[in-house]
């Protein structure tokens, strides 16, 4: 018998569910769409890294720069593969909004009980608006192209937060939060 834990998901008028596995081997196939997360211990620098090597390999020939910026070796209990797609799927909107020469830092590092991504650029911001409903499915200034929304379910399936800062002329963070297990706090 596999242990399962429903985890409910209540986020800015927005309710989920997803199934959150505990035992240690993965399933052999996962529907892309689907919500489940698998939680195993892994490493958030390695996550980082894993998520930049990939954006190299899609985006070679962009004149941007991708960079791991402070990411420490933390111990976390996530599913890996969705926390790499979730970056991804940052790093990417982060690509598409750069201009040449631009770039990108990608960072983990550790605060108050919990493990911060962020996705940080140097392109042109975003407007206010644009950044408050940045992880929205349905509004109309969230970004459909990189399905930000399924950042978030994926955050929260993992009890954390997602959000994003930007000021105009300057750049954009996106960022979310991973909670470290009690018994990795030590």
């Amino acid at each position: 018998m596999i242990p399962l834990m429903l985890l409910i998901v209540v986020g800015a008028g927005v309710a989920g569910i997803a199934i959150v596995r505990t035992r240690q081997t993965r399933p052999s196939q996962i529907m892309p769409d689907d919500d489940e997360v698998y939680r195993e211990p892994c490493d958030a620098c390695s996550l980082v890294h894993v998520a930049i090597e990939e954006a190299h390999r899609r985006e070679a020939s962009r004149a941007v720069q991708i960079l791991a910026g402070a990411a420490v070796a933390t111990p976390i209990v996530a599913d890996a593969r969705r926390l790499v797609e979730v970056l991804a799927r940052l790093i990417d909107h982060a690509l598409e909004l750069a201009r040449p020469g631009d770039s990108i830092s990608v960072t983990a590092t550790r605060c108050n009980g919990a493990v911060r991504f962020a996705v940080a650029d140097t392109g042109p911001g975003l407007l206010p608006d644009q950044v408050a409903h940045r992880f929205d499915r349905y509004h109309p200034a969230a970004d459909p192209r990189h399905e930000l929304h399924r950042c978030r379910r994926i955050v929260e399936a993992h009890r954390g937060r997602i959000g994003a800062s930007s000021i105009l002329g300057e750049g954009s963070t996106l960022w979310f939060t991973i909670p470290l297990e009690p018994e990795l706090l030590a």
